[in-house]
């Protein structure tokens, strides 16, 4: 069911076998698969059904090192949590993301592929995607059904990823209805989580406290306690429990926080230019915009093979070519012209028309694609979620963001262009035009994809992170991390199919008593 905590209806005190903190996708998911088992669920939602200016001004806090949105932008305190505001592509990290690479600092998740997939299809089912396969058959069905041929790559540096679409699923709308019929599941809209209450050696959680926005307060008692509230809260939370939690927790609780990462968007120095008015070997379609058929809705991204990376000593990265955005004209003495909006997004079009017209001295004009980077950084543990001198309204530390890429994060990316450029030329396929000064470029105006990971990092070892391979928090017997804050590495692929995944995971242990 789900209840407002309004005047009438609020509860001073609740019980449940299972505590989960948190709304959005991960929560709501572990929530649904909990759904009609033998354990009482209790949710608690920071928001009500809608967005509230009030309660989304919770989510306020400092941002300090690389810019940033605004903390209160970048997450929804709503039921159904950012899943109310995403554009709904997905596609599941691949067997090398979780593997320790050695050219990358950190990297070895303590789970692997084969752990995560027997809940690809039920993840994709609650994103209503209705097929979960992203291999290479699946590639080439989708191309073959949709009209859209694959790229041909001949140096086998590069690969065409397959990437779903969810229509996108606004989890707090969508699965309302299940949620309301589940005897056994309470959704509190409005409470929100202010503190954990612990045993006298502080390695159990015997209580939650949680508040109204206008102070009303509450005590949370369950079995297991579940953060599942995103990448930068539940840091927070975590932190503003030190003296309760790092007693119990030792080496661990050095890393809370640390390792924060997000996929870094580069954009303005990279182009793919292909002659106007002429064939060309390949057409763009499902990599400039998607397709949609009996497969749903899909699109193609560019990506380094794992051969490659390990070749290259490279972290990994998604390419998304965008379509036309104007024209280079190359004849005659507009060999600097550019028109359309490309105008806007094209540095220094002497330089890129000077290597279109050596690349093709017959060709009087280009079509210009600017190119979007979506990159993998490497851990670190400088970038990361502290606490802020200033509070909320509940009295806690508001969260202080420092994220921090590095040069060679960049360099990483130039590396696959300089392959990929390769590719696409050998085929005919374009000329692959990136800005000499790239670097710099990218570096002055990367953007972000709003995907908070990292805070929380799963590990094998205390010494080395935050959870185990389930999620619980070391040297804590009951209490459990959920969402993209557990990532030990980012990958570069969209993380809500993943999150959805491992929350499965840990509802299927739950039920098991395994966990």
């Amino acid at each position: 069911m789900i209840r407002n905590a309004d005047d009438s209806a609020f509860p001073a005190t609740l019980d449940a076998d299972v505590a989960i903190i948190g709304a959005g996708a991960a929560g709501l998911a572990l929530a649904l698969a909990l759904a009609n088992s033998r354990l009482s669920v209790v949710v608690l939602a920071g928001g009500g059904e809608t967005e509230d200016p009030v309660t989304q001004g919770l989510y306020d806090g400092e941002v300090v090192g690389a810019a940033y949105e605004p903390l209160s932008s970048v997450r929804a305190r709503i039921l159904g949590g950012t899943t109310s505001r995403w554009a709904g592509w997905c596609a599941p990290l691949q067997q090398h993301d979780f593997a320790a690479r050695g050219w990358i600092n950190q990297s070895g998740w303590p789970i692997r592929a084969i752990d995560v997939e027997p809940y690809l299809a039920q993840a994709a089912r609650l994103a209503d995607i209705d097929d979960a396969t992203f291999d290479d058959a699946a590639l080439s069905q989708v191309a073959a059904a949709g009209a859209a041929p694959l790229l041909p790559v001949i140096h086998g540096g590069i690969e065409t990823r397959l990437l779903r679409g969810s229509p996108p699923t606004h989890f707090g709308v969508r699965h309302r209805e299940a949620l309301s019929a589940a005897r056994n599941v309470t959704v509190w809209l409005g409470l929100s989580a202010t503190g954990f209450e612990t045993s006298g050696d502080g390695k159990e959680i015997t209580a939650l406290r949680y508040a109204r926005i206008e102070g009303r307060q509450g005590r949370l008692r369950a079995r297991r306690f579940v953060l599942a509230a995103g990448g930068i809260e539940n840091a927070r939370i975590l932190l503003s429990a030190e003296a309760q939690l790092q007693p119990a927790m030792g080496d661990s609780f050095w890393h809370v926080g640390r390792s924060f990462s997000d996929h870094p968007v580069l954009d303005g120095a990279a182009f793919l230019l292909r002659v106007r008015g002429e064939d060309v070997p390949a057409g763009l379609a499902g990599y400039e915009a998607p397709v949609e058929g009996a497969f749903g809705r899909a699109r193609f991204a560019l990506s380094p093979s794992a051969l490659l990376m390990a070749r290259e000593g490279i972290a990994s990265s998604l390419t998304l070519i965008r379509p036309a955005a104007g024209t280079l004209e190359l004849s005659g003495r507009a060999g600097n012209a550019v028109q359309g909006e490309a105008a806007q997004v094209l540095p220094d079009a002497r330089l890129a028309a000077a290597a279109a017209q050596a690349a093709f001295p017959q060709a009087r004009a280009m079509d210009v694609h600017p190119l979007t980077g979506l990159i993998e950084t490497r851990p670190r543990a400088d970038s990361r979620i502290t606490l802020s001198d200033a509070r909320d309204r509940f009295g806690m530390a508001k969260p202080r963001l420092d994220w921090r890429i590095g040069a060679e994060d960049i360099a990483d990316y130039l590396t696959t262009l300089v392959h990929l450029a390769r590719d696409m030329a050998a085929t005919g396929t374009g000329l692959l035009y990136v800005h000499p000064e790239a670097a710099q470029i990218f570096a002055a105006n990367f953007g972000h994809a709003g995907h908070h990971m990292g805070t929380t990092r799963m590990a094998a070892s205390p010494s080395q992170g935050v959870t185990d391979a389930q999620g619980k928090v070391h040297g804590i017997a009951n209490l459990w991390c959920q969402g993209s804050s557990l990532f030990p590495t980012p990958g570069a692929t969209y993380p809500t199919l993943t999150i959805l995944a491992l929350a499965l995971r840990l509802a299927d242990s739950f039920i098991k008593g395994t966990a």
